[in-house]
């Protein structure tokens, strides 16, 4: 949890706002100016250093034998603190996300935008293809321009390309054609599924992840 944070630090003092680009109480376009070239590079290699002993932990938790007031236990132990279930299907999906989040660190796989635009309730009826590669993202920085009425056009339209386009404008180098698609976004409506059919609730997902880590 210290890597992860301090990654968020640096990602957040190594851009500052600005808004040369407000014209009567309207923002045209939304600038982050990239102030440190390193801090993006940094936050990236403390979001692996972060993953690596997260896999630590749960290859330790795994190895367990005993069974004796534990506060992370694991499938087989049963005397434990945490007030919820603790099965293999768990373990399993920890080591997904774990799997997800280098892949797209290391730029094996990349966010897919088609992906993406239909985890919401609306779905688009042509969403824009391309890639977002978050690892280029953050290892190799540029200032962040976003055209934010245009941006409102194009994602309130169902012009695909026109969304592509300015996606493809605002990341550069970072937004690809082709690539892996990460597995994290069929994750994340996998659980938009459960809590809408009832079968969990969003306070129960977060304790297991605020105990987890």
């Amino acid at each position: 949890m210290a890597s992860f944070q301090r990654a968020a630090l640096a990602l957040v003092s190594a851009y500052e706002l600005d808004l040369s680009g407000l014209r009567r109480n309207r923002l045209d376009v939304l600038r982050l100016k990239l102030r440190d070239a390193e801090k993006p590079r940094k936050a990236r290699e403390l979001l692996l250093t972060g993953l690596a002993q997260a896999r630590r932990c749960r290859d330790q938790v795994l190895a367990e034998t005993d069974d004796d007031r534990e506060w992370l236990p694991n499938p087989r132990q049963q005397s434990h603190a945490i007030p919820l279930d603790v099965d293999v299907a768990l373990f399993d999906t920890w080591a997904g996300v774990l799997d997800d989040a280098e892949g797209l660190l290391t730029s094996r796989t990349g966010l897919s935008a088609t992906e993406v635009a239909q985890l919401g309730d609306h779905r688009r009826e042509r969403p824009p293809p391309g890639f977002l590669d978050v690892g280029a993202l953050l290892s190799q920085p540029k200032d962040l321009v976003i055209p934010t009425e245009e941006l409102s056009r194009s994602r309130s339209s169902d012009d695909a390309t026109a969304l592509e386009e300015t996606l493809r404008l605002v990341f550069g180098a970072a937004w690809r054609d082709a690539m892996t698609p990460t597995p994290l976004p069929s994750r994340l409506t996998r659980m938009k599924r459960e809590l809408d059919r009832g079968e969990d609730t969003f306070e129960r997902k977060l304790r297991y992840l605020l105990w987890l880590n």
